[in-house]
């Protein structure tokens, strides 16, 4: 039931920020995503990464500074 939840705020994001790559989005989901009871911020196969913060994903979504790509790995 979460993935609709999750595409709306997805949506939402990229409505504030239409720079932002599917990977940023991600990130951002991922970091300002908040832990079930008991649970931590490591992935869980039944609950993800916990429960996602809508205003703070759109606040970071809306400030996000489009020179970094938080979502690609720097290559050596």
């Amino acid at each position: 039931m979460a993935s609709p939840y999750v595409a709306g705020l997805a949506g939402l994001m990229l409505s504030i920020n239409r720079k932002l790559t599917s990977a940023q989005c991600s990130s951002i989901l991922q970091r300002t995503s908040w832990p079930l009871p008991g649970g931590s911020y490591e992935w869980k196969n039944d609950a993800g990464f916990g429960a996602i913060d809508a205003a703070a994903a759109l606040a970071e979504a809306a400030s996000f500074d489009e020179r970094t790509d938080i979502g690609k790995e720097t290559q050596a």
